[in-house]
């Protein structure tokens, strides 16, 4: 089988409207918004990290079911222009793609308002076992659970290694599937309080008890402005460094960034770059997105890309 695919990546698309107020948003008050738009961006995890790595010239793909208006919002193209392949996407005539309202305050903390339209589990949907025969890659993100298990186990019968872009989101993740998820997946992606989560709920002492008896063999822990921390699995034990931010300042939107993060550090494996690389080109593409409003907005070609790492880094990519 010609693997010409780098990287599938399945989970919830999603139209966002970014909505900022201007004070805190609480029951009993109302919250005055700032800047009005109608302006719809196009996202959702999965695509977030399948259209930045296109940008920067992988191969990717999506897998999601989406919703009569896919095609006329202009969806489509986005994706097709950003070198994703869409021929996985199954269209539901009778709903809408999943959209999202994200409500943030002056703080920058973000309430979610999510409609799963299209990628609801009542709507059938078939997996294209081709295209995930063809991948490199297979990322699963937040999104409908019974979809990603079966994404999955497609993944564990054609030999596809798996990503998992944590979220700790019950009804995507149930706890019995996010268990199956981390003994089967490669690497696994999440923030300090994911970190925390997975540890209390599966009793483990550290999160690199990942390693133990796991196909996990690389784990990275975002910590917002304290970077992350990249470990990887070395013989019986690991290795471990944190990775520093790129600073730029005052973000003007942080939806997205971890998606971005996720990206870059995917572009470096796939070019096989060692893990330490792969964190910090995971901050230099996440330093764009928090430039702009919209978690694509500001996404960069790889010539960019690399330009903005060797100025931080002093090295080349």
């Amino acid at each position: 089988m010609i693997k010409d695919i780098d990287i599938t990546a399945c989970g919830y698309p999603s139209m966002d409207t970014l909505i900022e107020c201007e004070n805190d948003i609480a029951v009993g008050t109302t919250s005055i918004i700032k800047d009005y738009t109608d302006e719809c961006f196009f996202g959702g995890c999965n695509v977030n990290i399948a259209a930045f790595c296109g940008r920067m010239g992988l191969r990717s793909a999506v897998l999601m079911k989406v919703g009569k208006n896919f095609e006329s919002s202009g969806f489509k193209k986005f994706l097709e222009s950003n070198n994703v392949d869409v021929s996985g996407v199954k269209v539901i005539e009778e709903d809408y793609t999943s959209c999202a309202y994200l409500i943030s305050n002056p703080n920058g903390d973000h309430v979610t308002l999510f409609y799963p339209g299209a990628m609801d589990s009542k709507y059938p949907y078939s997996i294209d076992e081709d295209i995930v025969r063809r991948s490199k890659l297979g990322i699963i993100t937040v999104g409908n659970a019974d979809y990603n298990r079966d994404f999955m186990n497609k993944c564990i019968k054609n030999d596809v290694p798996v990503l998992l872009s944590m979220k700790w989101d019950t009804s995507a993740f149930p706890k019995d599937f996010l268990k199956e998820l981390i003994h089967h997946c490669k690497i696994i992606m999440m923030n300090e309080f994911e970190k925390n989560k997975i540890e209390t709920t599966f009793n483990l002492d550290d999160i690199t008890d990942c390693f133990k008896s796991h196909a996990a063999e690389i784990l990275v822990v975002t910590k917002g402005r304290r970077g992350s921390d990249v470990y990887v699995k070395d013989g019986e034990s690991f290795k471990m460094k944190t990775i520093p931010i790129q600073d730029v300042g005052k973000p003007v939107d942080t939806a997205g960034v971890g998606d971005a993060y996720i990206a870059g550090f995917v572009k470096a494996y796939m070019d096989g770059k060692d893990v330490w690389t792969c964190g910090k080109l995971g901050t230099i593409t996440s330093s764009f997105i928090v430039e702009k409003k919209g978690c694509l907005t500001n996404m960069k070609t790889m010539d960019e890309v690399k330009a903005r790492y060797k100025a931080v880094h002093n090295e080349e990519y």
